[in-house]
């Protein structure tokens, strides 16, 4: 869910991220109001959340990732399903690892180095599988 807005008291308005027309009421429990900069108030505004950009990019990797890697598992590409499970499941521990924030600067830094690294090889990987 995006763009939640206070309905009722307990209650919040939104959309979904992938489907904007999917619209909802959503109880306070399910509701995570993460920090976010509002850009082009008005009619037009976009939340932008604050966190690193290093694990939003996690984020959005995976879920492209996960088509195809639902792919390799329903066309039973054996070795390449097992690839990116091994790829996505670091990719997810070193996002989990950012967020906690218990890492120095310099383990910090060497963790989205290695993050960027692992997202380059993967796109490279998952392009030369593609087009063949």
């Amino acid at each position: 869910m995006s763009s939640a807005a206070r309905f009722k008291p307990g209650w919040y308005r939104g959309f979904c991220t992938k489907n904007r027309s999917i619209k909802g009421i959503f109880p306070c429990s399910y509701v995570y109001v993460k920090p976010c900069k509002i850009e082009n108030e008005g009619l037009f505004e976009t939340a932008v959340p604050l966190e690193d950009p290093a694990v939003r990019e996690v984020a959005l990797v995976l879920r492209e990732w996960n088509l195809i890697w639902k792919n390799a598992y329903v066309d039973r590409e054996t070795y390449k399903f097992t690839i990116l499970r091994k790829v996505m499941w670091e990719l997810l521990d070193w996002r989990r690892q950012l967020l906690m924030g218990t890492l120095t600067q310099d383990q910090t830094k060497e963790l989205k180095l290695r993050i960027t690294s692992k997202i380059d090889w993967g796109n490279r990987y998952n392009v030369c599988l593609v087009s063949k």
